[in-house]
């Protein structure tokens, strides 16, 4: 069994492995940086560190509310090092899966906006579906995206 962290996304839940969460931060200050994609929000000062933050909601295309709600920052880490902030709604809980027995995704089916790839699979949680998603593939689509290299 691994571990997961339930976030919203609007009326959705997303589930992130919990090995790559570093912290979870009440949203603050972000500054912006011109020129980059619209889901880049920009760099956030963690303890004398500075990291990139993407918009959860904007990387798959929604707007932003138009009653914003306290959001959170996922701080995740990949196996490489690389450190990014990533806004999410709420965070909801965590919860244990088996991440062997997750449901596979089918093309244009279930991934809440997500592309295939960068989803692991869905679990099922009581009533709930949550969509657990990669986050090394989903580090390294939302820097290319920057550099306006999508992958597919």
């Amino acid at each position: 069994m691994s571990r997961i962290v339930v976030l919203k996304l609007d009326q959705e839940r997303y589930g992130i492995p919990i090995e790559v969460v570093r912290e979870i931060l009440p949203f603050s200050e972000i500054t912006p940086v011109p020129g980059t994609p619209d889901f880049f929000a920009g760099f956030m000062n963690v303890r004398g560190e500075l990291v990139a933050v993407t918009s959860l909601r904007r990387f798959i295309g929604k707007s932003e509310p138009e009653d914003p709600c306290p959001s959170k920052i996922l701080v995740v880490a990949s196996e490489e090092g690389n450190i990014q902030g990533l806004i999410a709604d709420d965070v909801t809980s965590i919860e244990e899966v088996s991440l062997d027995s997750l449901q596979p995704v089918e093309d244009g089916e279930n991934s809440a906006g997500f592309p295939k790839g960068l989803v692991l699979g869905i679990a099922v949680l009581g009533e709930n579906l949550v969509v657990v998603l990669d986050v090394e593939k989903l580090l390294v689509e939302s820097r290319q995206e920057e550099f306006g290299q999508r992958i597919s």
